[in-house]
Order: C-alpha cells, then sequence, then structure tokens
C-alpha cells in the first residue's frame, strides 16, 4: 500500500509540474492562444488573448469563440459563422490562416488579427481546435501610409516628367495643373 500511495504521489507531482511548464509557456507568449471544444467553446486562453480582447481570462472560459471575436452587433449581423475562416477550420477540421480578419474586443472595438488556426484530432475523432492570432494594427497602419507615400511619389514623378517634356513654362504650368486637378 505504500509503495502505491509513493508511486500515485509521484505521478501527481510529474503532472503538476508538466502542467505547469504548459501554463508557463502559455502565459508568456505574445501571441492569444485559445482551445477551442467541439462544440465551439474556449477551454483555455491565455493572458495575451484576453487582454487583446479586453477580457480576464475567466471571463472567456466556457463562452462560444465566435460569438466573443464576432458579436453579432459589432459584425452588424453581416459576418455569419459559416463565412468566418476560423469557425470554418474548427467545423471542417481544416487548417487555416490569414491576417485579413478583424476581432473584436468588449469595448466594441476592433482591431485586425493575423491568424493560424489547427484542428485538434483525437483517436480519429475532431475534438476542437486551437487558435493563434495578433493585433495587427501597427503593420496595417505602416502598410496604408506606405501606399499613401507610394501613391504621392507617383504623383511627383509624374509632375516631374510632365515638366521636363517642355521648356515652356506656360505649358509646363497648364499641364501641371491638369494633372493635379486629375487627383
Amino acid at each position: 500500500l505504500k509503495q502505491e500511495v509513493s508511486e500515485r504521489t509521484q505521478a501527481e507531482e510529474a503532472l503538476e509540474r508538466v502542467t505547469r511548464r504548459y501554463e508557463l509557456i502559455l502565459d508568456s507568449t505574445g501571441e492569444g492562444i485559445c482551445g477551442i471544444n467541439s462544440q465551439g467553446e474556449i477551454i483555455f486562453v491565455n493572458p495575451a488573448a484576453a487582454g487583446m480582447l479586453g477580457y480576464s481570462t475567466t471571463e472567456l472560459i466556457h463562452r462560444p469563440g465566435y460569438s466573443i471575436w464576432h458579436p453579432p452587433l459589432a459584425a452588424g449581423g453581416a459576418h455569419p459563422p459559416e463565412a468566418c475562416p476560423i469557425y470554418q477550420g474548427h467545423s471542417l477540421g481544416i487548417q487555416r490562416r490569414g491576417d485579413d480578419e478583424t476581432f473584436w474586443r468588449k469595448d466594441g472595438t476592433g482591431f485586425p488579427i493575423r491568424y493560424f488556426t489547427n484542428p485538434v484530432w483525437e483517436k480519429d475523432e475532431l475534438s476542437g481546435s486551437v487558435l493563434v492570432f495578433q493585433d495587427i494594427t501597427r503593420r496595417k497602419q505602416n502598410e496604408a501610409e506606405i501606399a499613401q507615400r507610394t501613391g504621392s511619389l507617383a504623383t511627383q514623378n509624374a509632375l516631374a516628367a510632365t515638366l521636363g517634356q517642355s521648356l515652356v513654362l506656360e505649358e509646363n504650368l497648364s499641364n501641371a495643373l491638369q494633372m493635379l486637378q486629375a487627383e
């Protein structure tokens, strides 16, 4: 009996160490990570995901994931679950990735995300999925700024080319004025 109690205690301690190690990994990761069961409910969530979504981790557990990041009021009813690649990946048991989705925070503000979702199979049965996501607001802002600057440079280059085509000042000014009015 002492041997069995000792072995059980060692097994429980080993399980506790492994569990704690996984918790440390999840808690220290900067990306949002959610585990979703076969009913679409969040079964685990790390602090980064909860923080990005504006919830505490306990507020998210056992809540339907889709209704958290795509609430009906924020999505205007125009984003049914079947249209969401994350939901499709979960329900069909396929990997999905992209950077074209918007998640919604508890306060109703949206933010663009980069995501990867992977199904979890147990004994050939789909048991859920794991979703990893990042807030890419800054990246999208930088891309928009680069596009705006590129457009501005293209206009300046076209203007310079037009001015360079003629040495007649009046013709240059007329052509430049026409280009600027066209924008």
